[in-house]
């Protein structure tokens, strides 16, 4: 999560940095003078943009953060977990893990490649919806630690699991690209630039939190369960 944190830093500064920003092409900025004073001003000005940008736009930037924070908490490690059992036993534990990885790489990839579908959903859903349905992805994880607990005999569990991961997928892909195309409709006029940074950090940020809590429940909370 730290490391997270210092890459948002790492990246915005990289991005104000750029010949293009630097120059204040369609800003207004200018470049960045070396008084002392005029440097403060200058920054204590795109601080201030950045944070109306902030207050316009945190329904995409807090969308971000929850759908990675969630996909990253509930895959792949622990449905990887599951034991393969039923039909599954006959792939064997690794391919089960390769299984579950690529159910979800691919129905991932398959939402975002769908343009039409993303453009009707972002246009004719709200964010404040985008935001509860992505708050609503907080049962799959509930799901499918409930079916590593409990391992449902002939592959039953597996086959919950699977369906979860495949859900996982499909929100993900579709929940997450529609929010981000949704930025343009709600930060003002000069400030989309600004909106896009918040919500990037806010993927920052889901990444890493939700891979954090991952290593915590797989290593220590769920020890113990699974093969």
């Amino acid at each position: 999560l730290a490391s997270a944190v210092a890459s948002v830093g790492l990246y915005l500064y990289l991005l104000r940095r750029s010949p293009r920003l630097r120059a204040g092409v369609n800003l207004g900025w200018g470049p960045l003078h070396h008084n002392t004073r005029n440097r403060a001003l200058q920054l204590c000005m795109r601080a201030t943009r950045l944070a109306r940008a902030a207050r316009t736009a945190w329904h995409p930037a807090v969308c971000q953060f929850i759908c990675f924070s969630v996909t990253l908490l509930s895959w792949p490690s622990i449905p990887g977990k599951a034991c393969a059992d039923g039909v599954f036993a006959q792939v064997g534990q690794d391919w089960w893990l390769m299984l579950v990885i690529g159910i979800y790489n691919l129905l991932d990839l398959c939402a975002r490649l769908n343009l039409r579908w993303l453009q009707r959903v972002a246009a004719q859903v709200s964010a404040r919806t985008c935001l509860l349905a992505s708050l609503l992805r907080l049962l799959l994880p509930v799901l499918i630690i409930t079916c590593l607990k409990w391992r449902l005999s002939s592959g039953a569990g597996n086959v919950i699991i699977l369906l979860a991961v495949a859900a996982l997928a499909l929100s993900n892909g579709s929940i997450a690209t529609a929010s981000m195309m949704q930025i343009p409709s709600h930060a003002p006029t000069g400030l989309h630039e600004e909106a896009v940074y918040v919500v990037v950090a806010g993927v920052y940020l889901g990444l890493a939190s939700g891979a954090t809590a991952s290593y915590v429940f797989a290593s220590y909370l769920l020890q113990g369960l699974g093969c």
